[in-house]
């Protein structure tokens, strides 16, 4: 749910965002198989989970200038992890986790139909909920609980180009970009042989790539 309000500040276009998300998914079997020939021989792994999302964020955007535009948001993500672990007592339970995460950008133009930006922010992901909870694989060896929700840091620059006059398709919309990301992570990894082996630590990646796209409003 999301509610916008346009106002003024010092003379400025000013809009205002809030909004609320709610997200709930309850997987009742979720379960790896031995299988031989598409016949089921052996349950590496079986539980029920139940995960509950809660996020609420606010932007603001101000126009400076006809060529000049900052837009700054915060957002607050909570989530609730629930397993029932069929196959090992110990790795049933539940937990919580929170995370904030900022961003911001700056647009300038347009000059004509082009556009150039500058975006910057913080976002995440939720682990496997059996890694937040586990303690214990299947074949009953120590593992330590992965990290629930992992910070991500992005940041892009590029432009846009809008031609209402373009003959073939006036709604196209050209765009080229380079973006960075890094993130940190830990996660449950399961093989056939041992079953959930211990969770890799947390490494940090880089993610940076240009972009180009054609696209239509």
């Amino acid at each position: 749910m999301t509610h916008k309000r346009q106002t003024r500040w010092g003379g400025h276009a000013v809009q205002n965002t809030l909004g609320i998300q709610v997200r709930n998914d309850d997987i009742t079997n979720l379960a790896l198989y031995h299988t031989e020939a598409r016949t089921r021989l052996d349950t590496t792994s079986q539980a029920a989970v139940l995960e509950t999302t809660g996020g609420v964020y606010a932007q603001n955007e101000v126009e400076w200038t006809p060529w000049l535009r900052s837009m700054v948001g915060l957002r607050a993500d909570a989530t609730r992890f629930r397993v029932d672990d069929r196959l090992n007592a110990v790795n049933r339970g539940a937990t919580s986790a929170g995370i904030v995460s900022p961003k911001g950008g700056v647009k300038f133009g347009p000059w004509g139909s082009t556009e150039f930006y500058v975006d910057a922010g913080q976002g995440f992901h939720s682990n496997d909920a059996r890694g937040v909870l586990a303690t214990r694989d299947p074949t009953g060896a120590p593992i330590t609980p992965v990290t629930p929700l992992v910070k991500a840091t992005g940041a892009e620059v590029g432009v846009r180009r809008r031609d209402a006059a373009f003959a073939i398709d006036p709604d196209r919309v050209d765009a080229a970009a380079r973006f960075r990301i890094a993130f940190r992570w830990g996660h449950l990894r399961i093989s056939p042989q041992s079953g959930q082996s211990p969770p890799w630590g947390r490494v940090c990646k880089l993610l940076q790539a240009a972009t180009m796209a054609h696209v239509r409003r």
